[in-house]
């Protein structure tokens, strides 16, 4: 990851005191790169996004062919997932640049689910974040290892998917949204 990005580098992620050792493929760490160097460019992620992190994570579901003790487990990540990340987005996912888009998509509803406003970029933005944020849990080891492995098959099946799943829309931000920040 880029130097002043926000974003804790890969190794942070693989801390060995870590409950969460999350390890992105070269393609998504790609995708965050290039995000980072449109944030930059003074771009902004298409809103709503198509598809949103809702999407992206029910996408995973439908992997599991039946109803299963597997599938009720990978429920319970996507749920765990979906929770960190209405509340880590305005907090820590977004860049300084991206903060208006957000008040102005908040202030049009407080009550708006930010899974289903935003996109597969910044859910990749949160595994980067997890593993920081899970360390000051009380997790229990074989917790940890049912996570890790959730946490795992969420991210391959992104990067299996990676185009459909983490599409780089962006546009230009204009020059009004530029002047207020």
């Amino acid at each position: 990851m880029a130097k002043g990005s926000g974003l804790p580098s890969q190794s942070a992620a693989a801390d060995e005191d870590a409950p969460a050792k999350i390890t992105l493929p070269a393609e998504l760490k790609k995708r965050l790169v290039d995000d980072h160097d449109k944030i930059k460019a003074k771009k902004l992620a298409k809103l709503p996004a198509r598809p949103t992190v809702s999407d992206v994570l029910n996408d995973f579901l439908k992997s599991y062919k039946t109803d299963s003790p597997e599938k009720e487990v990978a429920c319970e990540v996507v749920a765990g997932v979906k929770v960190y990340f209405q509340h880590c987005l305005p907090a820590i996912l977004l860049y300084k640049f991206e903060k208006q888009q957000y008040d102005n998509f908040n202030s049009a509803d407080d009550e708006a689910d930010p899974c289903t406003h935003y996109g597969g970029i910044h859910l990749l933005r949160l595994f980067v974040k997890l593993p920081g944020l899970l360390a000051k849990t009380q997790l229990k080891e074989d917790a940890r290892s049912v996570l890790n492995a959730g946490l795992m098959q969420i991210i391959t099946h992104i990067a299996k998917h990676a185009d459909k799943l983490v599409p780089m829309r962006y546009a230009d931000a204009g020059t009004e949204y530029k002047k207020r920040n």
